[in-house]
């Protein structure tokens, strides 16, 4: 009786066993097939972009090196940061690789991370001045000035990345399992809103100045083409032989039609560019905003307890969009669109391809 009785609770312990396992094993396949997936968009992606940019000369244009330097700074964050974040998930927040890879790892994923965020909102400062002062800024919009700003968002992204390990060592944060950025409230407030919150903000007001400036502008187009065509002849009334007079008066009449046209495209481009890159915007804050607000909250409320898979969530959304951003332009802008599709359907054909 007691020895059935204990092989029945054994054999019901061990068939529970067998279906954690075989939960846990679906759970870590399910994992590694998404969090892969996210991963290879996100490196074939930004390879794309850049390529792109470097051989369609339609596209090597100064305000596409903030583009590029954004896709190097997603690249590089689905390089060296998501193998080990892969790893860190399916392994159930276990750490592997040691005290120093952890600090380093920490460290060049605020670093990247903050590059990108620092890019996309250097991309909305080009795209705002494009679009209110073209003529000052077609002369001031030089490549060495794009480098020069592009050193320096990268800078600051590196005076904020490192304290992190320091602020990890010197708090004993460094953990036995998992491996997480240091809680201290005073380095959370200060690397969230100079890497999100500030930039946030700046490109919500600029994106905002951006489609009043072109609704004006689409308003001011739209009425001297009007007076334009109302102004021509037409010859259904009748009318008597024209003078040499009239002749010029509508040849210029022509030109500015021709003017106001190429005008309304020239706007219309503009617009469209400001579309791609506002739906960039809305997209970076979707995906980085509960991270940081998450990662606010941890700091200022000590009671607070934060779920290990709301946190990774959070932490995953973030790093999502590294991999969005090349998927928004090949949807929404038709010459990454058309490169892209050079690149994966004609890319023998290279000398045919690179437009020098």
């Amino acid at each position: 009786m007691d020895r059935s009785s204990t092989n029945a609770t054994g054999n019901s312990t061990v068939a529970q066993a067998d279906v954690v396992l075989t939960m846990t094993f679906a759970t870590a396949v399910v994992l590694i097939i998404v969090l892969t997936t996210i991963l290879l968009v996100g490196i074939v992606g930004n390879i794309l972009v850049c390529v792109a940019v470097f051989k369609t000369r339609i596209l090597r244009v100064v305000g596409n090196y903030y583009i590029v330097s954004l896709a190097v700074s997603d690249l590089l964050l689905c390089l060296l940061v998501l193998p080990f974040a892969t790893s860190l998930e399916v392994s159930g927040g276990t750490w592997f690789f040691g005290d120093i890879i952890c600090g380093i790892w920490v460290s060049i994923d605020v670093f990247f991370c903050t590059a990108s965020i620092l890019n996309l909102c250097a991309i909305s400062v080009d795209r705002f001045r494009a679009v209110t002062s073209p003529l000052r800024y077609s002369i001031q919009r030089t490549s060495c000035r794009a480098i020069v700003n592009i050193a320096i968002l990268w800078s600051v992204s590196a005076i904020l990345s490192f304290p992190a390990a320091i602020a990890l060592k010197a708090n004993n944060k460094l953990p036995t399992r998992g491996c997480v950025l240091s809680d201290d409230i005073y380095y959370l407030t200060v690397s969230s809103c100079v890497s999100f919150y500030f930039p946030c903000f700046v490109m919500i007001i600029l994106y905002w100045r951006i489609f009043r400036t072109a609704q004006l502008r689409a308003r001011n187009v739209v009425a001297p083409t009007v007076a334009v065509i109302n102004l021509q002849p037409n010859a259904a009334t009748g009318g008597s032989a024209d003078s040499e007079e009239d002749v010029l008066h509508r040849h210029d009449n022509v030109k500015d039609a021709r003017q106001s046209d190429r005008n309304k495209i020239s706007i219309a481009k503009e617009r469209k560019a400001a579309r791609t890159l506002a739906i960039v915007m809305g997209v970076f804050i979707l995906c980085w905003l509960p991270f940081f607000t998450v990662n606010i909250t941890i700091g200022l409320c000590s009671t607070c307890v934060m779920p290990d898979q709301l946190f990774s969530f959070v932490t995953w959304l973030g790093w999502c969009n590294s991999a969005c951003n090349p998927i928004i332009y090949t949807v929404f802008n038709k010459e990454f669109r058309n490169a892209f599709k050079r690149i994966l359907i004609c890319g023998r054909g290279g000398s045919q391809f690179r437009q020098m």
